[in-house]
């Protein structure tokens, strides 16, 4: 499984995607041993009929969950087999049905705003702050936000850089009024305080590492929670996908959304194109309600993005007392 999780690597794969194989390939190992199989070359058709039939008795799991298992075991698999790891196949013919669409709310411009205003004046909260804005300003996966380390921010320039995203692409983003803000807070106030050493990463947890997506993940839950978003919404991954929402509603094209979130393409029948960093500037100031410029002012063609008052009146983040953070 190590060469498999090996070769996966070195095609680009992200480490939460590595991360996710691994975890499924070891519980199917688990079974066959259980199941008389000392290792998956010994694993046979019913045994993976039958490790099917157990995922899909578990009420806990969604039919994506298991899709998502037989896929990485199936891929697994059929890769040793083509390495000549494996005389035999067993997942040679196993079909893996794709769950049915199941449409995702997304969180709605008054939600969001909401959203960003709950995390406390400490350190801990003016982090949360942070990540809340990096998700939903500027787009970015959990994942990507967990790798990001202190060197991938300009914050003169305003720009910043999104490394080893999905295919191992890096892209730089704009960063808008309200996530300068927030991020600002964070590395004045609330970084040092948690800080233990030399950590490079962007965002630490309370033990000064770099956070993990577990615990991002939590975070975001806790605060969607508590604004009172309920249902299949709470996840970090909903702030992606409302950020991407709401600039297509304030009239984003596609494929100027799809260079923000760093997708490879936006359909299987459209060629991607990509944008010019200008264009990219431009279209994300416009469209998202976030980010913006006041009218009359100039756009240089460095991806720098100037203050316009998003719908949401910006304040500077205060103490209790009015000291200006």
């Amino acid at each position: 499984m190590r060469a498999h999780l090996e070769a996966m690597r070195l095609r680009g794969l992200s480490p939460r995607t590595l991360e996710i194989a691994r975890v499924w390939c070891g519980r199917f190992l688990e079974f066959c041993r259980s199941d008389g199989a000392g290792s998956p070359g010994a694993a046979t058709e019913r045994q993976l009929a039958g490790w099917r039939r157990q995922l899909e008795r578990r009420s806990s799991l969604a039919p994506a969950t298991v899709a998502l298992a037989l896929q990485n075991v199936k891929a697994w698999l059929t890769w040793a087999h083509r390495e000549s790891l494996l005389l035999v196949n067993p997942a040679a013919d196993l079909v893996v049905r794709r769950p049915p669409f199941r449409s995702r709310r997304c969180l709605t411009e008054e939600e969001a705003e909401r959203l960003m205003e709950l995390p406390a004046l400490t350190p801990c909260g003016l982090r949360d702050r942070a990540l809340l804005e990096v998700m939903y300003s500027a787009g970015l996966r959990a994942g990507e936000c967990c790798r990001l380390d202190l060197a991938d921010l300009d914050m003169a320039q305003r720009q910043l850089w999104v490394r080893g995203g999905k295919g191992a692409k890096d892209r730089l983003l704009p960063i808008g009024d309200s996530l300068h803000e927030a991020v600002s807070a964070w590395l004045v106030q609330g970084r040092p305080a948690l800080l233990d050493g030399e950590e490079p990463a962007l965002f630490l947890g309370r033990d000064g590492s770099r956070l993990n997506y577990n615990t991002l993940s939590k975070r975001v839950r806790h605060f969607m929670t508590l604004a009172g978003l309920t249902g299949r919404l709470p996840t970090a991954h909903s702030l992606r996908r409302s950020c991407a929402t709401h600039m297509l509603r304030n009239g984003a094209e596609l494929r100027q959304v799809a260079d923000l979130l760093g997708h490879a393409w936006v359909s299987s029948t459209e060629v991607y194109t990509r944008l010019e960093a200008l264009d990219l500037v431009r279209e994300h100031e416009r469209t998202h309600p976030r980010v913006g410029r006041q009218e009359g002012e100039h756009s240089s063609a460095e991806p720098i993005v100037t203050s316009r008052r998003s719908p949401r009146s910006r304040r500077p983040l205060a103490h209790n007392d009015g000291t200006v953070l």
